[in-house]
């Protein structure tokens, strides 16, 4: 739930050099900043700001910066007291001023003031109880803007690392930006989607244990050689622990039509496993970087016996040619795609994005995040 924020300060008023004399500077009175509170705000996409009105301004200026130094967005010639601002992020500490303006170009400014805004997703629970592996995780969800304010119920997608898909642990993280551009599909084309991100184990090699329910030999990379072998457990959890709980806590469309997994590199490999071992729960998969190479040829295996089975699932596949020096990642997804094609899969339900000089990066899949989700769930 994406809420307006809220504070209330008064700032003290400075001079500009623009003011010349004391007359100009009676011209224009003194103001305050201010922001409505959050109880009063109704759940709109965007930022007020506001402020009192400075006797005789005709205009004022506004002025927002990461630091109290810089100025990334600056705004002119506003007549009212004010402004809608749609490009903030959440999560992030801003600065701000106003300046008050007359028609003989005498100004006024506030003095420098700071906000943090909220994110607009939360976490669900910090512990979640996995049955299957027997152990915990924190799980966290994005709810569209009119949530709260509609009856309707929504699409889910189920998403791996979830550290990274909304906010990186820390500012040395990328972050997938997930709930940015979801709020803003909102605002463009009314687009509502609820997302469950899922953290991974960062214990040790447990994120690649749950990730593939094949256990390597090292035969590709030496140095995974016996790990995975937990991806059974894991997608069991999400289909028959976290996604009833899920539809019976909020409002969800639960059908396959309606409910997607989306990952990256293992990521991408569990949730083309969990499209093709659960074909009548998952209907839409996104694939990053899938590290099929991991399973040996045994995501191929069951790509031949499964994939007749997922009847009109859609499968959005992402790789960047220049990934890996070992790993051929546009390669292994053509390969995948050759034997979804074989086994009568509809070419319509399949999309493949090569990224030229793309790595294996955040960024490669941040990027595609947005048209992945209008292939997938925009019909």
């Amino acid at each position: 739930m994406k809420i307006t924020h809220v504070f209330i300060l008064i700032s003290s008023i400075v001079l500009l050099s623009s003011c010349t004399n004391d007359e100009a500077v009676n011209n224009l009175s003194s103001f305050s900043l201010n922001y409505p509170s959050n109880n009063e705000q109704e759940i709109v996409p965007g930022f007020q700001f506001r402020w009192e009105k400075s006797t005789n301004a005709t205009r004022y200026e506004l002025y927002i910066g990461n630091t109290s130094e810089t100025n990334d967005i600056v705004l002119t010639d506003i007549t009212d007291t004010l402004k809608t601002v749609n490009d903030l992020r959440y999560g992030k500490t801003y600065f701000w001023r106003v300046v008050a303006l007359d028609n003989q170009g005498n100004s006024r400014s506030s003095s420098t003031s700071t906000f943090e805004t909220k994110r607009n997703y939360t976490v669900m629970d910090a512990s979640f109880y996995i049955p299957q592996l027997d152990r915990s995780r924190k799980i966290s969800i994005y709810l569209p803007p009119n949530y709260n304010n509609e009856s309707i119920s929504y699409p889910v997608l189920y998403m791996h690392d979830g550290q990274a898909i909304f906010a990186a642990e820390n500012d040395t993280l990328d972050e997938w930006e997930v709930d940015d551009t979801l709020d803003r599909l909102y605002q463009e084309i009314g687009f509502n989607l609820i997302v469950v991100g899922i953290d991974n184990n960062q214990q040790g090699n447990e994120r690649t244990n749950e990730y593939s329910p094949w256990i390597s030999t090292g035969n590709i990379i030496p140095s995974t050689a016996g790990l995975g072998g937990l991806g059974d457990e894991y997608v069991e959890f999400i289909v028959k622990t976290l996604k009833p709980y899920i539809d019976t806590t909020y409002r969800t469309l639960s059908d396959k039509k309606h409910t997607g997994i989306m990952g990256s590199s293992m990521g991408g490999l569990i949730s083309c496993y969990a499209g093709l071992k659960y074909p009548d729960v998952f209907g839409k998969m996104g694939v990053y970087s899938p590290s099929f190479w991991f399973s040996e040829g045994g995501a191929y295996e069951l790509a031949n016996t499964n994939s007749k089975l997922v009847g009109d699932s859609k499968f959005y596949f992402l790789a960047g040619d220049s990934e890996a020096t070992i790993i051929d990642f546009p390669k292994d997804v053509q390969k995948m795609i050759d034997i979804f094609i074989k086994n009568g899969i509809s070419q319509d339900h399949i999309a493949k994005n090569i990224v030229v000089g793309g790595t294996h990066e955040v960024y490669l899949w941040r990027d595609g995040f947005e048209e992945t989700i209008k292939w997938l769930f925009i019909d």
